[in-house]
């Protein structure tokens, strides 16, 4: 029993490695072939958060004064966030849930 449940838990951990692995070279994928964000709603990345935007999920590009862009005429100033500024820093971050208006509060 204790083997098994040790078992399960290495095939978890492995799971989840590879999952966030794909989605950090998704987004690094994204991130390279990105226009600088400028708010016209004309970028080349639009299609592509548009594609992953549902009512449970976001996502967003910003730019580097931190305002992120997650809808038509939506975006929302993330540069005093710990997430943005480690992004800034060179490093990966990866945040809690942003409920709402990604400051914890439903908007």
């Amino acid at each position: 029993m204790v083997k098994e449940l040790s078992d399960t838990t290495k095939l978890s951990g492995a799971f989840l490695d590879n999952f966030f692995s794909n989605i950090s070279n998704k987004l690094s994928a994204v991130a390279t072939m990105c226009d600088v964000p400028d708010g016209s709603g004309n970028e080349n990345w639009w299609p592509v958060v548009e594609e992953h935007n549902t009512e449970n999920y976001r996502m967003g590009v910003a730019d580097a004064a931190g305002q992120l862009y997650y809808g038509p005429g939506r975006s929302i100033d993330i540069s005093d966030t710990s997430y943005f500024e480690q992004t800034m820093s060179g490093n990966r971050s990866i945040s809690d849930v942003q409920k709402g208006n990604f400051r914890g509060g439903d908007s």
